[in-house]
């Protein structure tokens, strides 16, 4: 009985072992393209030609970059404010922009 036991236990063990072995062949599957590849369009080649060489003119005039200034100018903002009843008007300093 042993025999057999252990002669059974082999078996079971080779058989296992078989198709584990089978599971590690890589498979590939290559399908046919359910359409044609386009053909190929033949192009004459692009003709290069020398962009001709353009020299940039001559600046005459040179330029000084502006002068920008601050001058102080009051600013006044009203609200209406209805909870307060009425509006709320505000005014304060502030400094504008002149280029000169």
């Amino acid at each position: 009985m042993k025999r057999f036991a252990v002669s059974l236990f082999t078996i079971v063990a080779l058989a296992s072992m078989a198709q584990t072995a089978q599971a590690q062949w890589v498979r590939r599957y290559y399908y046919r393209p359910m359409f044609a590849a386009p053909a190929p369009v033949i192009a004459p080649a692009p003709v290069f030609t020398p962009a001709p060489v353009i020299a940039p003119a001559p600046v005459a005039r040179v330029y000084r970059a502006p002068v920008v200034m601050y001058k102080p100018t009051t600013v006044t903002y009203t609200r209406h404010r209805p909870i307060l009843g009425g509006t709320v008007t505000r005014t304060r300093p502030a400094y504008r922009r002149v280029v000169f």
